[in-house]
């Protein structure tokens, strides 16, 4: 399948290589276009058996995912309050659809069932969504670069973060790139 947000490559061993790359955006932004994206490459991620497992990754120098576009936040229109929940938990959705393989948590607690992994190669500032998909991933890679910015910047003004990738405790499991002793740290 061909994105326009980002690109797929799977190499020999059945490993994604997704590099998420907004055209025409000096940064990567979560925006209407690529959350429909990241949706259908979930579900293929899921259903495929010749993946095994994926690396998410920025193609941009400016960083990883700066969080969500605000432009999109102010014209989202929902007829019922229940149309409204969905709209505000589906990148929640997706992200939980990723961590969890397409499994349940019965199966998944119960060992009946296990997700594909997925890792995170951060090169840049991940920020918000950004964050939150690094942190729905199983494994987290960060470069080594004194200007690597992680973080909520949302709780600053009293939101909450809505991506879930908050909703467990990561700590100590994120790995700099050429630290072995962290790098093995966390699942």
């Amino acid at each position: 399948m061909t994105y326009t947000n980002f690109s797929v490559d799977v190499d020999t061993d059945g490993i994604a290589l997704l590099t998420i790359d907004l055209p025409d955006a000096s940064m990567n932004v979560w925006n209407g276009a690529l959350i429909a994206e990241f949706g259908q490459w979930v579900d293929d991620f899921t259903t495929n058996d010749a993946i095994k497992g994926a690396v998410i990754t920025s193609g941009k120098k400016s960083g990883f995912l700066a969080g969500a576009d605000l432009t999109m936040l102010g014209g989202a229109k929902a007829a019922s309050t229940k149309e409204a929940f969905e709209q505000a938990f589906a990148l929640n959705a997706l992200l939980r659809k990723m961590e969890a393989g397409g499994q349940t948590a019965k199966d998944l607690s119960s060992g009946k069932a296990s997700a594909k992994p997925v890792a995170c190669a951060l090169n840049g500032l991940a920020l918000g969504g950004g964050l939150e998909l690094a942190l729905a991933c199983h494994y987290r890679v960060v470069a080594d670069n004194p200007k690597i910015q992680l973080g909520m910047p949302e709780v600053m003004v009293g939101l909450l973060p809505g991506g879930g990738g908050s909703d467990d405790d990561h700590s100590g499991q994120v790995a700099r790139s050429g630290d072995s002793e962290s790098a093995g740290a966390g699942a």
